[in-house]
């Protein structure tokens, strides 16, 4: 039976802004910023020696991070461009500056149908809240690298041309320095922490995606939706890895190909029924460097009922899983097979 410990407290101050000007009738310029410092106070058992390098299990020096990104817009009768950067920064011991696009830009090709462009960059700083609002059995005994992003491209074209038909095809890259996948850790010594998921850090990926977004819906009737995306990762640990730097690892936990299905039906004015459908496949997950599990994929069918009474007062019924499968999130724990949720909605 393991010691119980205090937690690690976490204080975050977070400033954002934006100023903007227009001239020319069509045209602005802006700069938005944000900045971000995070303050740690550490329990006894994992307070850090004076003149201790930093490392696992006592990683929590305070940080700040940085980000300012002036832009200018433009926009015609049927098009619109965003030109900008994002300049970027974080502090500790890791500190690391950055400059990423921050460029969109979409034109009307054909009647309703548009082609769109958008390439950016984010500084994620992998804040405990984060990481424990993405994974709740997240290790809690230090803090990881924020990741830098310096691209996030997507091309697509999008069209309403049809009655009640509305498409999105597209495509994009993402390149991420200092990435993390969850990975299981297992650990039986007494005294100490184990059996929970460990942001795997400092690896730098590049995904390619490529997927299409379907929906058709007739008058108040019904609703159905089809997206389907296809993901390719390469994925290398970096130099924080000394002996392991360059090696190949897979995206560990993320899935190859994910379909989402939806279909809603609206008998009633005040009555509807929807089912919605999640399929990931191709997920791997590792016990060790070197050895790969496969996961079970995810399949998952939700049915959700509800009823207004106006448009203040309702009430809905959501039934999870009702196919009854077995699978993870993250390995080492398992999802409930099925679960049910009645509730009240009240809107202001």
């Amino acid at each position: 039976m393991g010691k119980p410990y205090d937690g690690t407290t976490e204080g975050t101050f977070t400033l954002d802004f934006g100023l903007n000007a227009s001239f020319g009738g069509n045209q602005r310029v802006g700069l938005d910023g944000n900045f971000q410092y995070f303050n740690y106070s550490l329990p006894k058992e994992l307070e850090i020696t004076e003149g201790e390098k930093v490392g696992y299990g006592t990683y929590f020096d305070n940080f700040a991070t940085a980000t300012l990104s002036p832009y200018y817009k433009v926009e015609g009768d049927n098009w619109h461009i965003k030109l900008g950067v994002n300049a970027m920064f974080f502090s500790g011991e890791y500190k690391k500056a950055m400059v990423s696009p921050n460029i969109s830009a979409d034109v009307e090709v054909a009647d309703k149908t548009v082609l769109y462009l958008n390439a950016n960059g984010k500084l994620q700083s992998n804040s405990m809240y984060d990481l424990f609002r993405t994974n709740r059995y997240s290790s809690p005994i230090s803090r990881i690298t924020p990741s830098r992003n310096w691209l996030d491209g997507i091309l697509g074209i999008k069209s309403g041309v049809a009655p009640g038909f509305w498409f999105d095809v597209f495509g994009g890259y993402k390149i991420t320095n200092n990435n993390y996948f969850f990975v299981p850790v297992f650990n039986n010594e007494n005294d100490a922490f184990g059996n929970f998921s460990a942001p795997l850090n400092n690896v730098n990926t590049n995904q390619l995606f490529i997927g299409a977004n379907l929906k058709y819906s007739y008058q108040q009737l019904f609703e159905i939706s089809l997206k389907g995306v296809y993901n390719n990762w390469d994925a290398k640990l970096n130099d924080n890895w000394e002996n392991e730097a360059d090696k190949k690892i897979k995206a560990f936990g993320m899935p190859e190909m994910e379909i989402t299905a939806g279909v809603t039906v609206r008998p009633l004015k005040n009555l509807s029924a929807s089912l919605d459908y999640y399929l990931a496949t191709g997920r791997e997950t590792c016990v060790s460097l070197g050895q790969d599990l496969k996961m079970d994929n995810i399949n998952e069918l939700n049915l959700t009922g509800a009823y207004n009474f106006n448009d203040t007062f309702g009430l809905y019924l959501k039934l999870n899983n009702v196919l009854f499968q077995k699978y993870e999130l993250y390995y080492g724990y398992p999802l409930q097979k099925f679960s049910a949720m009645i509730g009240v909605n009240i809107n202001f």
